[in-house]
């Protein structure tokens, strides 16, 4: 799925319980966010994605 949302160039975040380290390096640019976190984190990453801009 992460490969054809890159080829579509539509922004991702990657939500895990086993950490980054299992990503392959062509998505290293997505934020990965590890279980269990919380709605800031969510929208950060989001944000961090492309997807939305930060609150103040």
């Amino acid at each position: 799925m992460a490969d054809r949302l890159l080829q579509l160039g539509v922004p991702y975040v990657f939500i895990t319980g086993y950490g980054q380290g299992h990503l392959v390096a062509r998505h290293g640019h997505a934020p990965v966010l590890t279980k269990p976190f919380g709605a800031e984190q969510l929208v950060a990453a989001l944000a961090r994605a492309g997807w939305m801009a930060p609150r103040d």
